[in-house]
């Protein structure tokens, strides 16, 4: 393989027939991908700044065609055309391109498009027909032609830049790709976790596809109902959405484009990006004072969602089931009420105290306990869904004294937060009590320790429900 290179361009010769051409761009994917393929953006910068564009033709499909005709100073045209034979929104273009004036040499251009950091890496295979096509365009000056044109879509993209528009909110989620993506895409998942803290959605529609509608009604914490209207522009499983959100009924006109992207990264965790782009910096200044904090949370009770279903589907989750001589109400209770925790949560035998109870979405249950005077343990669960009579979700966690989560004091792999799920379920008169438990974003060695514990974990709560059971027999 040979190598020939500028300060920004790199070319090389991966097989006698190809060339690979590869270029940075201080953009996001998605902007360049307009840029490259809408006639509109490709006037300003396809070709040396001595050409003029005079013809830029696209038709955007598979099977369609593009043809663009520049003129040079000395009033000559040269004319350049081909056909799409595959076209991956935001991510790849595979075409034919000729030059007209040279019919029978036709080469094949796969373009790729991956973004890191907010910087897209643009490469460019182009597959020769012979040998000597590939060197002939070489020899024409195509390696400075071409540098000055990315020079160019660079100078584009810098003044279409929209970070001073954008809302971009990035959360790391401990699950595979695929699974973070259909927790998108399903309206069974989103309806229970799409939107700020305390809020819950009620799906009306949801047609997962380029055109398609979503119609929901978001439910904030003091009963307001939000209609929501979202159109689908790109969906690429498990790789990106994009949303345009807010439509207007009447125009068609959104309040902002929403683009989400998935990637995977280390320990098979999926990064997903959420860029929200307004129209102007004013649309994003109104919003942003609780629209950024929102977006944060949106994507938290997400990752939330995702654990919960990796508990339910892992076989290693811990799995702790107890049949109670009492009725759901008083089970509901004693797990819900402080008066009544106070009385039985904790290790067998210890006095607990509870400093703060708030039994909602993202409310804090605090705690403490003694196991011998003067050494204190504090604990905190923290809220995901409450449903009453069926079912909690939380995390759990060691704490302080000011409600903050902190490592086990006697190991510091034991997992940082326990992502809870317990169902509560009656049957002639008795109560089953359904646990499953997992680190929650846990790391490889907590996952490893938490599993390792699953045996001591057990027996621990063994001797927590016969207080629980004890104590259900006073109420």
């Amino acid at each position: 393989m040979t190598t020939q290179t500028n300060s920004k361009l790199t070319i090389t010769k991966p097989s006698a027939l190809e060339l690979r051409i590869t270029r940075d761009l201080r953009a996001p994917r998605h902007l360049v991908f307009e840029a490259m393929s809408k006639p509109e953006h490709l006037r300003n910068w396809y070709g040396p700044r001595s050409m003029k564009m005079t013809v830029c033709e696209v038709d955007l499909r598979v099977g369609g065609a593009w043809r663009c005709v520049q003129q040079a100073p000395d009033g000559s045209e040269h004319a350049f055309s081909g056909v799409f034979k595959e076209i991956v929104p935001g991510e790849r273009i595979v075409q034919t391109e000729g030059y007209e004036a040279m019919p029978g040499h036709d080469y094949l251009n796969t373009t790729r498009l991956t973004e890191r950091d907010g910087v897209t890496t643009v490469e460019v295979t182009l597959l020769y027909q012979r040998t000597e096509d590939r060197e002939g365009h070489l020899a024409a000056g195509m390696e400075p032609g071409m540098s000055e044109s990315y020079d160019r879509l660079q100078e584009l993209l810098t003044s279409t830049d929209t970070s001073d528009r954008e809302i971009v909110t990035i959360r790391v989620v401990a699950a595979p790709r695929d699974l973070v993506f259909g927790v998108f895409t399903d309206p069974v998942h989103i309806g229970e976790w799409w939107g700020p803290n305390g809020f819950t959605s009620t799906v009306e529609k949801m047609d997962v596809r380029p055109g398609g509608d979503w119609r929901f009604v978001m439910h904030g914490p003091d009963g307001t109902d939000y209609p929501n209207h979202v159109r689908y522009v790109d969906v690429h499983a498990p790789e990106r959405l994009v949303l345009d959100q807010g439509v207007d009924l009447d125009t068609g006109a959104p309040h902002f484009r929403n683009i989400i992207t998935f990637e995977t990264v280390a320990d098979g965790r999926t990064r997903v990006t959420m860029r929200g782009v307004f129209p102007t910096t004013a649309a994003r200044a109104a919003v942003a004072g609780f629209a950024v904090d929102g977006a944060r949370q949106n994507l938290e009770r997400m990752a939330v969602r995702v654990a919960g279903q990796q508990v339910t589907q892992d076989p290693t989750a811990l799995n702790l089931s107890r049949t109670f001589h009492a009725p759901l109400a008083h089970v509901w209770a004693a797990y819900t009420e402080p008066e009544h925790l106070m009385q039985w949560w904790g290790p067998k035998g210890v006095t607990m105290k509870v400093a703060k109870m708030d039994l909602r979405p993202q409310g804090l249950f605090h705690y403490s306990y003694e196991m011998t005077p003067g050494q204190v343990t504090w604990g905190i669960f923290r809220y995901h869904a409450v449903s009453p009579k069926n079912r909690l979700v939380f995390t759990s966690s060691f704490a302080d004294e000011a409600g903050n989560a902190v490592r086990a004091p006697f190991a510091p792999d034991f997992p940082l937060q326990v992502l809870n799920i317990l169902t509560f379920a009656e049957h002639d008169g008795l109560t089953t009590l359904s646990m499953r438990g997992m680190p929650f974003e846990g790391t490889p060695a907590e996952q490893a320790f938490f599993a390792n514990m699953h045996a001591n974990i057990q027996q621990g709560f063994k001797g927590t429900l016969d207080s629980l059971e004890a104590h259900l027999a006073t109420m």
